[in-house]
């Protein structure tokens, strides 16, 4: 079904479909719309910083702090996912919320998205080790394009983070 057959088996197909079918706006009368604004927000804006640093020259001068930083953030979503997880199973289990209630489709949504930040902040955190680990410019730093690489990256990282206590909020709304 995937054209590469070792991102089905590692599974970054499914959450990366998971978390952009969540690009949708859920009306109050339960239905759904798509969202072209998400994709120029979550995927557009970072990049267009990544292409705007890497054309005006940016260079990463050390990937330590952003490795670190970005390593804890994923360790803490993994703590999350975990959570919303045995969220999903109560959410699931409580006859209050049938499966197409608001509650269980932004606890389904909290779930892709949180994956999904995982995912990115784990190949964020390994892509930042690599730069670290390989840079060799005798200058130090890294090229500007890597660098846009990065800042798109963990643009994207952000913004998928905001949007994950966004839906938190709204799921919180409905209890």
């Amino acid at each position: 079904m995937t054209r590469l057959p070792i991102l089905g088996r590692l599974g970054i197909t499914e959450l990366a479909v998971d978390h952009f079918r969540t690009f949708r706006v859920l009306t109050p009368a339960g239905s759904s719309r798509r969202s072209p604004l998400d994709w120029i927000v979550f995927v557009g804006l970072p990049v267009i910083a990544g292409a705007a640093s890497g054309a005006a020259g940016v260079e990463l001068r050390s990937s330590d702090a952003l490795l670190a930083g970005t390593a804890i953030i994923t360790g803490l979503l993994f703590g999350l996912l975990i959570h919303v997880l045995s969220l999903g199973a109560t959410v699931r289990a409580d006859a209050r919320f049938p499966r197409d209630s608001r509650m269980a489709i932004l606890v389904d949504e909290l779930r892709a998205n949180v994956a999904w930040a995982c995912a990115v902040g784990l190949l964020l955190s390994g892509g930042l080790a690599l730069v670290g680990a390989f840079t060799v410019r005798p200058e130090g730093g890294v090229d500007q394009w890597v660098t846009g690489a990065v800042i798109a990256g963990g643009t994207h990282l952000a913004l998928t983070l905001l949007m994950i206590l966004k839906r938190i909020r709204s799921t919180y709304e409905q209890l």
